[in-house]
């Protein structure tokens, strides 16, 4: 800290206010373990690119730095906890290692600056211009970037853990696989052109606003996700993000029909909303039961070992096949009932045994019928993974 820092700071250890001095303070001077803890310099002309200030070590936690000028400025090392930078111009300032948490860089235009290896926990980063900025290795958890402009940014290695990146564009963004993001907000973000793909094993397969019950907000979540590893070739991961937003749609049909009220003026409509709510959750219920939204081609499997069991059983139980016309009392065992349930079910019939007269014969035309159904339901969900 040079002399003039030391003169300033001892004439205003009182109210802590440097604004007056606004024109008496040149960019560029030497502010190191300067102890400015509280103590509001907003509005000054502290730093440019030419004439870098330097705060390595400076204790400036709560400090006032409202729409200063701090471009390129050294932060290094300095404790700069709950400090204010609203509106500031930070770019290009160097705040590597420095204790950020809960700063708050409201609309602040902090483009290419390095925050590595620094602790950003819970700092406010909403509106602002972080484009190419660097928190590699950074530990950012809560921090909040809803609406910045974070393109180019560098948070590979970082700890995003509860991050919130709603409504923030996120292109050529690098992630990387060490990259934490659990918890993250991704509401109405735009990931195109992201590396977020590198680190898709750290993101979570049910979102926080699922787990809050803000169903609507996580089907866009969901539909942005999967609309973004499909664009990348990722159909696998794409297909499970599919999934949790067709599940979501579901749960917002249920809590649609749990809190509907009659409307006793339309009646005609109400009865028509009511019904709409109530038939699409039993249609996706179904889908989900029998495919997994398309995405689950071995739960038809499972299905079909199902059924084949159920008609085997009730074969054997009741007796209900024979291996020749007139053998009405004839018993299969357990193995020539599930055999003939296959064949039945597969619709390969090939004569050995038959239904008996009566109400087996119309069991056995439902099994070949829903045999047939559950084939070609497994063909074209499988077929539509394959040719994805």
């Amino acid at each position: 800290m040079e002399e003039k820092v030391w003169l300033l700071i001892e004439k205003h250890t009182d109210d802590k206010n440097l604004r007056s001095e606004k024109d008496n303070i040149e960019p560029g001077w030497d502010w190191s373990k300067a102890e400015l803890k509280d103590w509001n310099l907003s509005g000054l002309n502290l730093s440019s690119n030419e004439n870098r200030a330097n705060f390595s070590g400076a204790h400036v936690k709560g400090a006032y730095f409202i729409d200063a000028q701090v471009e390129g400025a050294n932060f290094s090392g300095a404790y700069v906890e709950g400090a204010y930078f609203i509106d500031a111009q930070v770019e290009g300032a160097d705040f590597s290692g420095a204790q950020v948490e809960g700063a708050d860089f409201y609309r602040a235009q902090a483009e290419g600056a390095n925050f590595s290896s620094a602790q950003v926990e819970g700092a406010n980063f909403s509106g602002a211009q972080v484009e190419g900025a660097d928190f590699y290795r950074a530990q950012a958890e809560g921090a909040n970037f809803s609406s910045a402009q974070v393109g180019g940014a560098d948070f590979e290695s970082a700890d995003l853990t509860n991050v919130n990146l709603s409504y923030s564009f996120l292109e050529k963004t690098r992630f990387d696989e060490d990259t934490q993001l659990t918890g993250v907000r991704f509401l109405n973000a735009d990931l195109k052109h992201s590396y977020l793909r590198r680190a898709y094993s750290h993101i979570d397969e049910i979102v926080i606003e699922e787990a809050e019950g803000k169903f609507e907000n996580a089907i866009e979540v969901y539909l942005s996700l999967k609309n973004y590893f499909r664009d990348e070739g990722m159909y696998e991961v794409s297909g499970r993000y599919y999934y949790r937003e067709m599940l979501m749609k579901r749960k917002t049909a249920w809590k649609m029909i749990n809190s509907f009220k009659w409307d006793k003026e339309k009646k005609f409509k109400s009865l028509k909303e009511c019904c709409g709510n109530v038939i699409g959750w039993f249609v996706s219920k179904m889908m989900d039961l029998l495919t997994g939204y398309g995405e689950k081609p071995v739960r038809v499997v499972g299905w079909w070992i199902g059924l084949i069991s159920m008609f085997g059983a009730i074969y054997h139980l009741f007796k209900g096949i024979m291996n020749h016309p007139y053998a009405f009392a004839y018993k299969p065992s357990l193995l020539e009932s599930m055999y003939f349930s296959v064949v039945s079910f597969t619709t390969l019939g090939f004569g050995d045994f038959r239904p008996k007269p009566g109400i087996f014969q119309v069991v056995a035309s439902a099994e070949a019928f829903l045999g047939a159904l559950f084939i070609a339901l497994f063909i074209f969900v499988f077929t539509r993974k394959m040719i994805r």
